[in-house]
């Protein structure tokens, strides 16, 4: 993203947007942290650009309410960058320009930084469990493997219980 845009996009996140961290749940309750970052405002083509830079699509939500006294109603758009890399590279790009939201920015790509990808998801397991089925076909590791399993029966016929 060219300096320009990230100052633009920073500043419409400062003023128009929001920087969001909350616990969402799985179909079997698990807990895992759900973060977005995204801008809203009445302006179809203000929203359309910050949409672009965001890498993200544009949503025409519900009416705004009107004030006492004015007349009609005015569609809502709004645009969000959601999911860890996607939030970090925005975050990234903007934070330097970023004067009211830039502590929120910081803590925001501390944690995101901080995670362990993977590992606590099924995904992250079965990467461990082909992990595994490869390191099996290294000689050595299948050597010291049998070893271990010769090791554990050897100790039950010992102590009387096979």
């Amino acid at each position: 993203m060219k300096d320009i845009d990230a100052a633009w996009l920073a500043a419409a996140i400062d003023g128009e947007g929001w920087i969001w961290k909350g616990i969402e749940y799985t179909q079997r309750k698990t807990p895992y942290p759900k973060i977005h970052t995204g801008v809203c405002n009445t302006n179809e083509a203000f929203i359309k650009k910050a949409a672009e830079l965001m890498n993200s699509s544009v949503i025409c939500g519900k009416y705004s309410k009107s004030a006492a006294g004015h007349f009609g109603q005015k569609p809502i758009f709004r645009t969000n960058a959601s999911g860890h890399k996607k939030v970090l590279a925005v975050l990234e790009s903007v934070y330097p320009y970023l004067i009211i939201k830039k502590e929120k920015a910081k803590e925001m790509i501390d944690f995101i930084k901080s995670r362990r990808w993977g590992l606590d998801r099924p995904e992250g397991l079965e990467k461990r469990i082909l992990n595994l089925k490869q390191a099996r076909k290294n000689p050595i590791y299948e050597e010291k493997r049998l070893e271990g399993i010769r090791k554990y029966w050897t100790n039950k016929k010992n102590m009387g219980v096979v």
